[in-house]
């Protein structure tokens, strides 16, 4: 993976923050379809799995904080008493995604494309990565949060991408650039400050983390190899 330049999708690691969040959506004919507002991720066993890419106001606005956020979607869901699925956010699944470059590729065309998802019977336990971003860790560096997961096809051995480590640090999820990820030639005055400013950033590894979504915290376990983010290139 070369910048923004995503070689050999869907089989490479990804930030899934860094490389999806906020991307323009394009369909196959070139046109566009929305935009990467959060990332579905559902619960396989033990993996998290990336299914699905989430568009829309429901999905947007509880990324505005965690009062601001739920209140803005109340306001909206209230507002928009017409539509049916207000609370819902239209689904993209990720099998759909052709290519990742400075934007999201799709292998279909737009139309019908943005819809709730269906659940009939027995639904598995589906997550959002706005959920996960912020919350706070204990464990590891004082006063961290998560800035971004790290998404790997060999985490599922299937072929599939899953969780394969948190990226841990202090500062809001989106704080990093991505420049402390990507291998590119830069001032070493741009380079002193990336170093100074994330020097406390972490990857831990998805078995020593424990998520707890109710309380929106994060535990790293005792002895865990925590290592750091700017010896850790995605790709």
């Amino acid at each position: 993976m070369h910048g923004d330049r995503f070689e050999g999708w869907p089989a490479v690691d990804y930030d899934a923050a860094l490389h999806l969040l906020d991307r323009q959506i394009v369909d196959v004919d070139g046109r566009l379809a929305g935009k990467v507002d959060d990332v579905e991720l559902t619960e396989e066993g033990d993996l998290l799995v990336p299914t699905g890419l989430l568009v829309g106001p429901p999905a947007v606005l509880p990324r505005f904080g965690r009062r601001l956020g739920p209140w803005l979607a109340e306001r909206y869901a209230q507002v928009s008493i017409a539509h049916a699925a207000r609370r819902r956010p239209a689904v993209i699944d990720l099998t759909l995604v052709e290519r990742v470059d400075s934007a999201v590729h799709l292998s279909a065309p737009r139309e019908g494309l943005l819809r709730p998802r269906e659940e009939p019977g027995v639904s598995p336990t589906r997550r959002r990565l706005a959920h996960l971003l912020g919350m706070r860790v204990s464990g590891g560096p004082r006063r961290a949060g998560v800035l971004d997961v790290r998404l790997s096809a060999e985490a599922h051995g299937s072929g599939h991408h899953a969780m394969d480590a948190l990226i841990v640090g202090r500062g809001r999820p989106g704080v990093l650039l991505g420049y402390d990820r990507q291998q590119v030639d830069r001032p070493w005055l741009l380079n002193a400050l990336i170093s100074r400013l994330h020097a406390d950033s972490r990857v831990v590894g998805r078995h020593d983390v424990e998520i707890d979504w109710e309380r929106r915290h994060v535990r790293i376990a005792p002895g865990a190899a925590v290592r750091r983010l700017s010896d850790q290139a995605a790709g």
